[in-house]
């Protein structure tokens, strides 16, 4: 399996960053940001981690997530063998929003 980040996903991550420094600093945002990577490329060996995201929503979603980080949400879609990474999502926000207008999409 290969692991793919979506544009938006990426700039999740750069957003992320810097707002871990700004709050904690470089070295707590460099070891957060390192265990989010990390954990999501864990996916390619075990890709079961993933869970459909129609679990938590209670409608039908082509959608998977899988928490990483402390306090981060990956949604996911995977297709011919590709984890393509489409957003990362601070836990605490209305994740379900965002799936609704990807889904719309």
């Amino acid at each position: 399996m290969k692991i793919r980040y979506s544009p938006a996903a990426r700039d999740d991550l750069r957003e992320l960053k810097g707002y871990l420094v700004a709050e904690f600093g470089q070295v707590v945002a460099a070891k957060s940001m390192s265990k989010i990577v990390s954990d999501i490329s864990s996916l390619k060996r075990h890709p079961a981690l993933m869970r459909p995201l129609s679990d938590k929503l209670s409608r039908p979603s082509t959608y998977s997530y899988f928490l990483c980080g402390k306090y981060s949400i990956a949604i996911l879609a995977v297709v011919e063998g590709v984890i393509s990474v489409v957003r990362i999502l601070d836990g605490r926000t209305d994740y379900a929003t965002t799936v609704f207008e990807l889904e719309a999409e």
